[in-house]
């Protein structure tokens, strides 16, 4: 008995277009000033942003010290005294919130699972913490 013979269809692969001389370039990002935030002036009325690390230095449950919360508790007094706006998104404060929780989670040796240490009495005084912060 003979084996039926199935026939495929090959279709061109389709090529992005190439850049041609004199055609349009694509565009380099502006260099970025980086300013040392111990040397830092910060002028009043000015806009910030902090990442979910700064706000970790200064409000997170680390219990060593460490001269980058002195840094930026310093510079978010500063910012307060000029005037200054920070800006926070929802991503920031979720962000904030899980790794709070995780570093408590690290930080005991009754649970191996993080749900069931969310999930649990001892993260309830955690959770009240992570609500106040």
């Amino acid at each position: 008995m003979r084996k039926s013979v199935h026939q495929a269809t090959v279709f061109p692969v389709r090529r992005r277009p190439r850049l041609r001389a004199g055609g349009p370039r694509p565009i380099k990002p502006a260099p970025v000033t980086v300013h040392s935030i111990e040397m830092y002036d910060f002028p009043e009325g000015k806009s910030y942003f902090f990442d979910t690390n700064i706000w970790l230095y200064i409000y997170g449950p680390i219990g060593w010290p460490d001269q980058r919360s002195d840094a930026y508790s310093k510079a978010l007094k500063e910012i307060i005294n000029s005037d200054g706006t920070i800006y926070i998104n929802c991503m920031i404060i979720s962000e904030f919130i899980n790794t709070f929780a995780r570093i408590e989670f690290k930080q005991q040796t009754e649970f191996t699972r993080f749900k069931e240490f969310r999930n649990s009495l001892a993260f309830r005084a955690i959770a009240q913490d992570i609500a106040i912060t």
